[in-house]
């Protein structure tokens, strides 16, 4: 087996393991345990417990899992149309770039018409939790 990529080994088996999951409603007890590790924010005293933020290590069989069932879920909303066509954000091929140019395009074309246009801009910076890299 010369030349085969560890993937290629793992393909068939965890195949079969998700199968058996998805038919069973149950997934290895081994996958359920995640470590946690606390990740400062950036801000504020190293010694505040408040400044941190819990990450959770999970196991690679089972980020394999969910992505085959988000690629499978999407797949499912995108060929049905149960998406509105407005989402642009975790979609395929569409972006924050795409979203923009849309609203660009439809406040371009509202004005061009003479029509009033009143925006709401939020900043949601301060909304989620960062960390330094």
């Amino acid at each position: 087996m010369k030349g085969m990529k560890v993937r290629d080994e793992l393909c068939e088996p965890l195949a079969i393991i998700f199968q058996i999951s998805f038919e069973q409603c149950k997934f290895p007890t081994s996958w359920k345990l995640s470590h946690v590790t606390p990740i400062f924010k950036g801000k504020g005293k190293r010694s505040d417990p408040e400044n941190y933020r819990p990450i959770s290590l999970t196991s690679p069989f089972l980020k394999i899992m969910e992505r085959v069932i988000v690629e499978k879920l999407n797949s499912h909303l995108e060929l049905n149309n149960l998406i509105s066509d407005h989402q642009h954000g975790f979609r395929k091929n569409r972006s924050t770039v795409s979203q923009i140019v849309v609203i660009h395009d439809y406040i371009q074309s509202t004005l061009d018409r003479g029509i009033q246009i009143d925006i709401i801009l939020i900043d949601l910076l301060n909304a989620f939790d960062q960390i330094s890299l």
